[in-house]
């Protein structure tokens, strides 16, 4: 027989529940001292960067090559500009009873193995038992461990005792 670590015998049990350890009170920090200078680096990080606003626009250009404006467009790209071919989303072909069986379908004869597959599997079914309501009589003879037990109590009464 094999023994468990003693890491996995405790790890099951929950551990017990501490009172709440007293609150330390705020204490402030020291305030910087006044004869603190502050580095060159760090004054130069602070301050905002200054960007010339000239160079946050781009101006278009004004001039317009001539080639542009006499440009005719060839056959490939008026092809290319025609939208593509999209299905229609509503076929338009719907028949009037969609549960019609196809002439194909009646005509079928089935295969000795499809109708092997097709039949239902018999079994017995073990599961149930003439009493299922009656406790075993393993059950009656089990004697429950300490964690059993306190897993079987209740962690909060929601009812009032004195009523009932």
């Amino acid at each position: 027989m094999t023994s468990k670590p003693a890491s996995a015998k405790t790890s099951s049990r929950p551990s017990k529940k501490h009172e709440e350890s007293e609150k330390l009170e705020w204490t402030l920090t020291v305030p910087m001292p006044k004869k603190y200078k502050v580095s060159k680096r760090t004054n130069n990080l602070a301050k905002p960067i200054r960007r010339d606003v000239a160079h946050l626009t781009k101006q278009f250009p004004t001039e317009i090559p001539r080639g542009v404006l006499k440009h005719r467009a060839t056959k490939r790209i008026l092809e290319l500009s025609e939208p593509k071919h999209v299905a229609n989303p509503f076929p338009l072909n719907v028949k009037a009873n969609p549960f019609v069986v196809s002439p194909g379908a009646l005509k079928y004869k089935a295969s000795k193995r499809t109708k092997e597959l097709a039949e239902a599997r018999e079994y017995v079914n073990n599961h149930t038992r003439d009493d299922p309501f009656g406790i075993s009589p393993a059950a009656l003879i089990a004697k429950p461990k300490q964690r059993i037990i306190e897993l079987a109590k209740p962690k909060n009464i929601h009812f009032l005792p004195s009523i009932f």
